[in-house]
């Protein structure tokens, strides 16, 4: 190459190289919907830290699931990875939900919309 920069077009931006949303931004949905999904089990984070400690056997205070909900992107924390499968199992939501922030659409229903295009 002779110092040419080739730059690659991803679906979805809208120059080469700009993402369609910052860490920030997405961090902050993630928080929101996993105040959602809480606010679907119950009105109360204690409870909702009582129950991920009692399903996931490990310690969540009060104060540290606090912190997965605070709607700041540099003071709010993420859900531990570790506890998002429990967390879910709990809120009846589906873990691509709660990461992507789309409904799930599963195996039976992708393929009933396919067969229906064609």
């Amino acid at each position: 190459m002779t110092g040419n920069l080739i730059q690659l077009m991803i679906p979805g931006m809208t120059k080469p190289g700009r993402r369609p949303s910052t860490s920030s931004e997405w961090k902050l949905a993630f928080i929101r919907r996993v105040v959602a999904a809480r606010e679907k089990f119950t009105d109360s984070q204690a409870k909702m830290a009582a129950e991920l400690e009692r399903v996931n056997g490990l310690t969540v205070s009060y104060d540290t699931y606090r912190k997965y909900e605070i709607l700041d992107a540099k003071k709010g924390a993420l859900l531990r990875n570790d506890l998002i499968v429990a967390f879910c199992e709990i809120t009846r939501t589906h873990v691509s939900e709660l990461l992507e922030g789309s409904p799930f659409v599963g195996a039976t229903q992708a393929t009933t919309r396919r067969r229906n295009a064609a």
